[in-house]
């Protein structure tokens, strides 16, 4: 997904999470919180980060680098930054499936008034009509990957189950694209401890919590972006679920 060119700022509570800063070390601040938006993290090297903030004062940069957190991969993140892009990224894919919805009921009801009138889909394809464009619409096709659902890695039953118990709703299927994007996670080097404390941090995550976790699904932690924000986040309660991973 295209990262969007603006990001919410919430001035209250920038203000009290640099109360104790300088000057020159909130400018910076500033400055590689906007890097890391368009970018997607920042190195985890002190001589750039430096650059990139224009702060040359090494203790500055040093209390700066407080405010970002280490990632396996060699680089380093904001988590609020980060929750901040998920929270925009769910909203646009709400209102993509919304949309989606919309087009697919007037899509039908197209195909529907199609049919009342004696012509068949075949009909309107072979003459261009007002109608005919609604019902040359096509669908995705998902290509089967090789390393997908066939090469199985997690007990799928097992994972709806923790999830239904873990997050208060039912959940009745991991669908095969689903499945796909998990394991490639797991083919990048993440673990299913790593999928599983994701989980349990979201459970406790007060964003997810008070909107009832209406933006969790089995997809939500089969994006990489989801698994960088939580799973590397410590829970206390992380063995209470274990048996659901054995």
């Amino acid at each position: 997904m295209k990262t969007s060119p603006a990001f919410q700022f919430y001035p209250a509570d920038f203000l009290v999470g640099t109360a104790d800063m300088t000057a020159e070390e909130v400018g910076g601040y500033i400055r590689l919180l906007c890097y890391q938006w368009t970018k997607g993290s920042l190195p985890d090297d002190n001589k750039k980060l430096m650059q990139l903030a224009l702060v040359f004062d090494l203790e500055a940069m040093k209390s700066i680098r407080t405010k970002f957190e280490s990632r396996k991969d060699g680089t380093i993140v904001n988590l609020k930054m980060e929750s901040v892009r998920i929270k925009q990224e769910e909203y646009s894919e709400t209102q993509r499936i919304k949309a989606n919805k919309l087009w697919e009921s007037k899509r039908n009801a197209g195909a529907s008034n199609q049919q009342d009138s004696g012509s068949s889909p075949e009909d309107a394809l072979q003459s261009p009509s007002s109608n005919s464009i609604l019902l040359t619409t096509t669908t995705e096709v998902i290509i089967p990957d090789p390393t997908g659902p066939d090469k199985e890695i997690f007990n799928w039953d097992k994972l709806l189950a923790f999830m239904t118990e873990l997050f208060g709703k039912k959940f009745k299927v991991v669908n095969p694209d689903t499945r796909r994007k998990i394991n490639a996670r797991i083919n990048q080097g993440w673990t299913k401890q790593d999928v599983q404390n994701a989980m349990l941090v979201v459970q406790a995550d007060e964003f997810h919590r008070e909107n009832g976790y209406k933006y969790v699904t089995p997809e939500y932690f089969g994006r990489e972006k989801t698994l960088q924000l939580y799973a590397t986040k410590k829970v206390e309660q992380g063995t209470k679920f274990k048996a659901a991973w054995e």
